[in-house]
């Protein structure tokens, strides 16, 4: 198996739509750093099921889509497909047969994550799945990102032991360890919650046998206790239907004498209207004359507040005079002070004018030689601040030198020292094995390595059988699991359905059980078990039938007509088939409505007369539309409950009937259906997992025979493969060591002598840097001692200008304080004058107002003598009105008195008379109580009132009913459904004590799954480790050129031991691996790498600038071990070193051209040397 392609289309950089096409086993991507070549390794560790986004150099999942660029938008959606060769089968499984397998991952920006194999949506597991064993993986050896080597080395013991898991191909048995302890783990707390069912199911069970059969014994004293109520019941209806009769002749009389009352008040409230009458014309004239009285008495205010208005307007207007005349003299005072003021303050700015003037020119002189000094200091301190700059830049230069100075000496120091130890250094040599054996032992390794391969392989198969059979088995026993639930359920449904229905049609032998039993009717059936109701019509149906859906069927009624049930047996329904000549009641044509009788089905298709007359109606509306058409003895009835006659309607109330005996019975028919239905499934899984079971035990022991030879075979490969490392590492030849010496010894001597020559090139920069460096510090005391003259003149210059500001300022403040004033004041001076002028105008209009107020006053005053003249002429009439409305209230008052004496004594008559109608209503309450108590126990009136005689007292019916009540009470609770409840909780009973037994058995086979999977585990891993530890042993002298690696277990515990690596180049005694090189961990690493892949080879192996720390040399030996297993691993190097890239067949360059954009390009290296030939 190889990869053949790889398809990305919107992932990371590659946002176009490519395809790296793998011809070989020997395939180098190379580019500049940047271009995007490490985003073939992420895409192929994500499409393998990579889910961390820090593993994938991202923060989030959704960071593998191309985000954009400055000329691209971003995408939406990133994919990529791997195309792998599988000719020689080795993905096995499903799988096995097929020669290409595609394995596909998109995601989009929503998060939406989707895995595809073959064009066919699948889970991340699966995919995982198809490659465990393989070695390849996402997170597995044979994908080494950049800084994996070092993180290899030096990984925990724990990390490390991953690597060994997924060589060995245990990572898979892991997998299903943990879903077999997980399995395990939920069984036996479903075993554990079943157990605490089944003890609290034992101790019910105890409880309602013995309340079974109290129940049996509260039935029988029930039936004595419900003869006896019956016959209180009848007394007292007898009882009470005498004391009606009586009340009748009392509310006769009654109702005369309040009719006599009420004629008698019905006169006086006529008497009492003609003078309501007489009363209401007075009151209307004495409201006419009212409102002119209110309106004169308007008139006179409204005249008075005018007279007291102008009074007020023209005191308040003399009052405003007084106060103009006071503020127009206080003007003129203050005008003539302002005017004094003015003039003062215009002398005293002109006496100040000239002093300004003489302030002003010694300032400018000043300013003109503080500025000639400050141009001088500023150009002496340019001059040194850049002479300060020089003497810097000088001795940072001096500094530079003197560090390359220190660091060249030290370097040359280092390199003599490896000089040194190279030529200390000497080669290993010892005894050298003749050819013949290492050839002889090298053609033993491989026919014993071909004959474990076989062996495994077949071990491989007889486990992906076993596994297969054990995923096949599991399926079938949850399958099994849940049938079996699934069927007790309905089992308990139906027994609940079954219960409730023989109660509902009268089999709970509460009713006349003898009667029954002696006429051989205990088994016939029901009416209502008979019946078929169209779809919605069933409530509907049996409320129509009410009591006959229980009646027992017969065929002929006769026979029990001549030996009828006694009175005291109870009451039931007895129903013979329709005669086939019985005619037939004509149908309504006129209605166009079916007949409710033919929505109704019954075995034989016979009808049923119960329902004659009634006809179905989809909708009210309809009905009420045909029920003027109805004929006597027919009703219309709809779906919804509404039935309706000629002259009447009922509303059915169908919450009273949610499952009625017709519907139950449906749904007992339906579930007897499917318990009969689901039998044969449940045999047929029962058969399959026994085969299963016979055929897991034969590949069990042909895997244990198989493993037996596997470890023989083993134990020899090891031995033969430890004498031939041995053996190889002593043929090594010397001279390929001291030619490797004396090449390393002249190239270090070269770096020598080239880096003295630099010394002595460093050395005369310095002389001639330091020398410049002292003649800027001269210069640059020089300016220091121009620049701190210059800085005291310009500070003397300074301070005199600051002298002669203080002072100049002081003049123009007091300056500007005299203008200030003198604005003031005249702006003052104006504004009196506008006062003034304001205040002569008010006065003008003051006197004119008050002249005006004068004439108005004289003609107000005579009509006002007028209106008080009328208004007393209103009141006398006022009064005499009032006199008259007296009198005739007073007479109404009278007839009023009147009135209430016949009310209160219809009131009396009529409250007697309430008083009788409620003791009937009570009576008749109290008698159709017992009617209906009657009627609840199964009895009629007319049959328990011929019993009754004069003796009969009710105490004496009361007492017996104690009697029995009592011996009740002594049974204590009673709980009725005690009987059905124990068949159904010992059936119950059962069916879980055959589910403990099924847990139990899983819990011992799941038990024995893990023990197994835990033995192949141990296996495995330890002849893995001795396998890898014995293959690094020998590639870690071949590429140090000396040396030993070992790996070593942190425990003897082969399930839970980490793996601990330890690592001693030729010639040094490191106790760490993390003493080592960077170049030398690295090597180390490849050595472990190449260890496991010789024992596991991956079909395909990434790596991705993993000889970026290697030399010349060590990359010489890397690329010839890469050669060397490439007869059987697909490499795909990710490289920027020459050697790496003359190790490979075929190149692809990754570029950048468009920023942001990775492109492709692939050379043949074959097919482009035999070009280059021609």
């Amino acid at each position: 198996m190889h990869l053949k392609q790889i398809k990305l289309a919107g992932f990371k950089s590659f946002v176009d739509s490519t395809t790296l096409v793998l011809p070989g086993n020997r395939c180098a991507i190379v580019g500049p750093n940047g271009c995007g070549k490490s985003n073939v390794i992420d895409a192929v560790r994500w499409v393998m099921g990579e889910s961390s986004a820090k593993q994938l150099r991202g923060e989030s999942i959704t960071d593998v889509i191309f985000n954009g660029s400055s000329a691209r938008k971003p995408t939406s959606v990133a994919s990529i497909e791997l195309v792998f060769d599988n000719s020689d089968g080795r993905i096995g499984g499903e799988y096995a047969s097929y020669g290409e397998i595609a394995i596909r991952r998109e995601v989009t920006r929503e998060g939406q994550s989707n895995y595809y194999l073959n064009s066919t949506r699948c889970r991340r597991r699966d995919v995982q799945d198809v490659f465990l064993g393989t070695g390849f993986g996402p997170r597995s050896y044979s994908i080494i990102e950049q800084g994996m080597i070092s993180q290899l080395v030096e990984a925990k013991p724990e990390e490390l032991r991953v690597y060994f898991e997924e060589a060995a191909g245990i990572s898979k048995f892991k997998e299903r360890r943990r879903e077999s302890e997980s399995r395990l783990s939920r069984t036996r707390e479903n075993l554990d919650r079943l157990n605490d069912i089944r003890e609290e199911l034992d101790r019910q069970l105890d409880r309602l046998q013995r309340q079974s059969k109290a129940a049996e014994r509260y039935r029988e004293l029930k039936k004595e206790e419900t003869s006896a109520k019956a016959q209180l019941y009848a007394f007292r209806y007898k009882e009470v239907e005498v004391v009606l009769e009586k009340l009748a002749v009392d509310i006769g009389r009654s109702d005369l004498d309040i009719e006599a009352h009420i004629s008698s008040q019905r006169s006086i409230e006529s008497d009492m209207e003609s003078k309501k009458a007489e009363v209401a014309a007075l009151q209307e004239e004495l409201n006419t004359t009212r409102q002119k009285f209110y309106q004169e008495g308007i008139e006179i205010s409204r005249i008075e507040e005018g007279l007291r208005f102008n009074k007020t307007q023209r005191e308040q207007l003399e009052s405003n005079r007084e106060n103009l005349t006071d503020k127009q003299e206080e003007l003129s005072r203050q005008l003539q002070m302002d005017e004094t003021a003015i003039e003062d303050l215009k002398k005293r700015a002109k006496q100040m004018e000239p002093e300004l003037e003489k302030y002003a020119e010694l300032r400018r002189l000043a300013e003109l030689d503080s500025q000639g000094h400050d141009s001088e200091l500023a150009e002496i301190q340019t001059n040194w601040e850049e002479c300060l700059q020089e003497v810097a830049d000088a001795n940072k230069e001096i500094l530079v030198l003197e560090a390359r100075h220190a660091d060249l000496r030290d370097l040359i120091e280092q390199r003599q020292s490896q000089l040194q130890a190279l030529e200390r250094d000497s080669l290993q040599d010892g005894s050298v094995e003749s050819d013949e054996l290492v050839e002889q032992l090298a053609l033993e390794i491989s026919d014993l390595e071909t004959e474990e391969k076989t062996a495994q392989s077949n071990i491989d198969g007889i486990l992906s059988q076993l596994a297969d059979l054990k995923i096949e088995s599991d399926q079938a026993n949850d399958e099994l699991e849940l049938r079996r639930h699934r069927l007790q359920e309905k089992r308990n449904q139906l027994a609940a359905l079954q219960g409730a229905q023989d109660a509902a049609l009268g089999r709970d032998y509460s009713e006349s059980e003898s009667w029954v039993n002696r006429h051989g009717l205990g088994g016939a059936k029901r009416l209502g078990q008979d019946l078929g109701v169209a779809a919605g019509w069933e409530t509907v149906v049996e409320f129509c039938l009410d009591g006959f859906v229980q009646a027992i069927q017969v065929e002929q009624l006769a026979p029990y007509l001549e030996n009828p049930i006694k009175t005291d047996e109870g009451g039931f329904f007895v129903i013979e088939p329709e005669p086939v000549d019985f005619p037939e009641q004509s149908k309504n044509e006129s209605l166009g409505l079916p007949q409710l009788s033919s929505l109704v089905t019954t075995t034989g298709d016979r009808e049923i007369s119960l329902l004659s007359g009634i006809y179905a109606a989809p909708t009210l509306d309809e009905a009420i539309v045909c029920r003027d058409r109805l004929r006597k003895g027919e009703s219309i009835l709809t779906r919804d409950g509404y039935w309706l006659g000629r002259n009447w309607f009922r509303l059915i109330d169908n919450s009273a009937f949610s499952e009625g005996i017709i519907s139950r019975s449906q749904r007992i028919e339906v579930l007897s259906t499917e318990i009969e239905e689901e039998l044969p499934h449940l045999t047929e899984i029962g058969s399959k997992i026994k085969l299963l079971a016979e055929t897991r035990d034969k590949l069990q022991e042909q895997r244990d025979a198989a493993e037996k030879d596997l470890k023989v075979l083993s134990a020899s490969l090891g031995e033969r493969r430890t004498d031939h490392g041995v053996n190889i590492a002593k043929s090594q030849t010397v001279a390929e060591r001291e030619e490797a010496l004396k090449k390393d010894k002249a190239d270090l001597q070269f770096r020598i002598d080239r880096e003295k020559e630099g010394l002595l090139e460093i050395d005369k920069a310095l002389e001639v840097a330091r020398a410049k460096a002292n003649e800027l510090s001269a210069k640059k005391k020089e300016l220091g001692l121009l620049r701190d003259f210059a800085s005291k003149k310009a500070a003397e210059s300074r301070e005199k200008l600051t002298a002669l500001n203080g002072s100049a300022s002081q003049i123009e403040i007091d300056y500007a304080s005299v203008e200030t004033q003198l604005r003031v004041s005249e702006t003052a001076r104006e504004r009196l004058f506008v006062q003034r002028k304001s205040i002569a105008s008010e006065l003008d209009e003051v006197a004119q107002k008050i002249g005006e107020l004068e004439q108005p006053n004289t003609d107000q005053s005579s009509t006002l003598q007028e209106k008080l003249s009328f208004r007393r002429h209103l009141e006398t009439d006022l009064s005499n009105l009032d006199a008259d409305i007296l009198e005739r209230e007073n007479k109404l008052k009278e007839l009023d008195l009147e009135k209430a004496s016949e009310q209160e004594a219809i009131s009396s008559f009529r409250e007697r008379l309430e008083s009788l109608r409620v003791e009937r209503q009570g009576l008749l309450v109290k008698q159709e109580n017992a009617q209906e108590q009657l009627t609840a126990l199964g009895y009629a009136v007319s049959d328990i009132a011929i019993s009754l005689t004069k003796e009969s007292t009710e105490e004496a019916y009361l007492e017996e009913i104690a009697g029995v009540e009592r011996r009740i009470a002594r049974l204590g609770a009673i709980n009725l459904a005690a009987i059905e409840e124990y068949d159904q909780e010992k059936t119950r009973k059962d069916y879980l004590d055959s589910q403990a037994a099924d847990l139990e058995e899983a819990v011992d086979t799941l038990s024995a799954a893990i023990n197994t999977i835990n033995q192949e585990t141990k296996e495995r891993f330890g002849r893995t480790f001795e396998q890898v530890n014995g293959k690094l042993g020998e590639l870690f002298p071949k590429l140090f050129g000396g040396g030993k690696a070992y790996l070593e277990l942190t425990d003897n515990d082969l399930l839970e031991a980490g793996v601990s690596l330890m690592a001693q180049p030729p010639g040094k005694r490191n106790s760490s691996v993390q003493l080592l090189s960077g170049g030398e961990k690295a090597m180390t690493a490849v050595a472990l790498i190449f260890s496991i892949f010789q024992l596991n080879p991956s079909p395909v192996c990434l790596l991705d600038e993993v000889d970026a720390p290697l030399d010349d040399i060590n990359v010489t030996r890397f690329t010839s071990l890469i050669k060397e297993m490439s007869a059987t691993v697909q490499f795909l190097v990710i490289t920027h070193n020459k050697i790496t890239m003359e190790m490979a067949d075929f190149l692809m360059g990754v570029t950048m051209q468009e920023p942001g954009v990775s492109r492709l390009v692939s050379v043949d290296v074959e097919a482009a040397a035999e070009l280059a030939i021609l």
